[in-house]
């Protein structure tokens, strides 16, 4: 009794180690994949008069400083695998496939590679090492078979033979799996070929067929092996964009890339037209929730969890910096505590530092008490109109940005009481008369009426946003 619990303690702590010594193994193949979790967009000079120059020098020592501290950031565009944050749940799923796999844990083994695959074929324009995509369905294939699912291995297997067709059996699977992978093998011819038409928008961007890049598009493709094949096209910014592609015997299959769907096109410098836009809002002063969407686009495309951005004002001679920080995994979107540089940017050097400072704290604990939701939080005040009648030594001394607050309901006004009316009314005058009795008598009347009347007006106004380790039969 006890040699059975010590073997079963012996056996499962083998397994525990194992697996663990995989994992590892395959992790320090992944950091070659690595990614800056920041993209930092250049601090943009915000109202008419401000200085590039001035704001060249702050992003150039604002980024010095953010190295010092240590923060992983990065300012170019990357076409590498580590464009889209996906290829890393990818990896990551692979690599626990491989853990369940080296411990014969299959059933284990085939979920987490079928969620691998899943995600890589999502992302086929993001995939630069299709060597993976080979093993990983050789190895699911065997995973099949051995969790006693033979038809899924039998599918699995033709799919990944499509891919490389003479591929051999490795001697460690055994001799049942191994029959089995050469019946297929034997077999796979009969499945036949098939074509494909290869076009793109725009044309001439590179081609990659399974990992091997055959030329420019549009471009026809024959007498390729009967199964999935993975179609990738790429720019010469390495912004890629692909998909599945199923052959089928004796026909022709089609795919046409539009990579101007996730680029929007670019720009003469080559720049992709979602981080211009980003660039363009940010120096118009928009900066308010409507950024979310550039932002999250440029996050899933380069595989940062953080985004920064900010603008540079001029305020009583002196400059200050308002950063701004995106994050990914939640799309929210917040300030950064702002930096002052004076004028002459003779303490630039501390300044930056402090600057990269704040940064580095907003990525340790996110300032979710600083939200940017609804209004811009800069407003660009316009230039008031001048009348002629105005003095030109008039001068307007509102700052020209402002933080925007939130909005009010206006006031109800009170009731403005009914203006008393006077009646007035006109005197009655009463005429005169002077009578004289005399021989020969003469009645003569002489009235008259004076009156005044004055008028009262009365005036009211209110003012009021693959791992690594050993690839299969590689």
């Amino acid at each position: 009794m006890k040699q059975n619990l010590f073997s079963r303690y012996f056996n499962n702590t083998r397994r525990i180690f194992v697996g663990l010594g995989v994992v590892l193994s395959f992790g320090i193949a992944q950091e070659a994949f690595a990614q800056a979790e920041v993209f930092f967009v250049d601090f943009a000079p915000l109202g008419e008069g401000m200085s590039e120059t001035v704001v060249r020098r702050i992003n150039e020592s604002t980024k010095e400083q953010l190295e010092s501290t240590r923060v992983e950031f990065t300012d170019e565009v990357s076409g590498d695998s580590g464009g889209n944050a996906a290829i890393g749940e990818a990896l990551e799923a692979y690599n626990t496939g491989i853990a369940f796999y080296s411990v014969q844990e299959f059933a284990q083994a085939v979920e987490a590679f079928r969620n691998s695959l899943s995600i890589y074929n999502e992302n086929v324009g993001d995939i630069d090492n299709f060597r993976l995509i080979s093993d990983l369905l050789f190895r699911l294939a065997e995973s099949y078979f051995k969790s006693e699912n033979e038809e899924m291995a039998r599918v699995t297997l033709q799919q990944a033979l499509a891919l490389i067709p003479d591929q051999e059996a490795s001697d460690n699977s055994g001799q049942a799996y191994n029959q089995f992978f050469a019946s297929i093998q034997d077999n796979f011819s009969r499945n036949g070929e098939g074509h494909i038409e290869i076009s793109s928008r725009p044309n001439n961007l590179t081609i990659t067929l399974d990992g091997v890049e055959i030329g420019m598009t549009p471009m026809t493709i024959e007498d390729l092996p009967a199964g999935p094949h993975y179609v990738q096209v790429r720019d010469a910014n390495g912004i890629g964009l692909g998909e599945v592609v199923s052959v089928t015997r004796s026909q022709m299959s089609s795919t046409n890339l539009d990579l101007t769907r996730i680029t929007g096109g670019s720009d003469d410098d080559g720049e992709p037209r979602y981080l211009r836009s980003l660039r363009t809002e940010v120096a118009n002063g928009t900066i308010s929730d409507a950024l979310i969407p550039h932002m999250n686009e440029l996050a899933t495309r380069q595989g940062v969890e953080y985004v920064i951005v900010g603008v540079v004002i001029e305020e009583e001679n002196n400059f200050v910096a308002h950063p701004f920080i995106f994050r990914a995994e939640d799309s929210l979107f917040a300030t950064i505590t702002p930096q002052i540089f004076d004028g002459n940017l003779s303490d630039i050097t501390v300044n930056a530092y402090q600057l990269s400072a704040n940064v580095a704290r907003s990525l340790r604990s996110f300032p979710e008490d600083e939200l940017v939701t609804g209004a811009p939080i800069l407003v660009i005040e316009p230039e008031p109109l001048v009348e002629e009648n105005v003095s030109s030594t008039q001068t307007n001394d509102a700052p020209l940005f402002d933080i925007a607050m939130p909005t009010r309901p206006d006031p109800i006004p009170e009731p403005v009481p009914e203006p008393e009316v006077v009646v007035q009314t006109e005197p009655v005058y009463e005429p005169q008369n002077n009578q004289n009795d005399n021989r020969g008598r003469n009645d003569s009347y002489d009235s008259g009426n004076s009156y005044d009347s004055g008028n009262n007006s009365n005036s009211y106004g209110n003012n009021d946003s693959y791992g690594g380790g050993n690839s299969y039969g590689s």
